[in-house]
């Protein structure tokens, strides 16, 4: 199986959120991690990820700890896109 190119989204929202994360560098490798795994293998992952409601049904959320992870993921080019990354009671701001 060949593994998933990581992009981050391009937008504020996700550049303030990976600025909060600085803070916290134990929590930062742990997601580091979570994603690097999914882009591995992401059929080994697909308990652990879930579409968001109808109106974002492109958009999957992954949980690691306290955060989640937002993401879409282009299954033909093999691309994941990051697009948010922050607590589950803040992250769904905004989306």
């Amino acid at each position: 199986m060949t593994s998933y190119k990581i992009i981050f989204d391009v937008n504020p929202l996700l550049k303030r959120d990976l600025s909060i994360l600085k803070k916290n560098k134990k929590q930062i490798f742990h997601i580091k991690d979570k994603i690097e795994k999914y882009a591995q293998d992401p059929n080994k992952f697909i308990s652990q990820t879930q579409k968001l409601a109808p109106k974002q049904e492109w958009l999957y959320r992954m949980r690691v700890g306290k955060y989640r992870i937002i993401f879409s993921k282009d299954d033909w080019n093999k691309i994941l896109i990051i697009h948010r990354i922050g607590t589950r009671w803040d992250i769904y701001k905004k989306l």
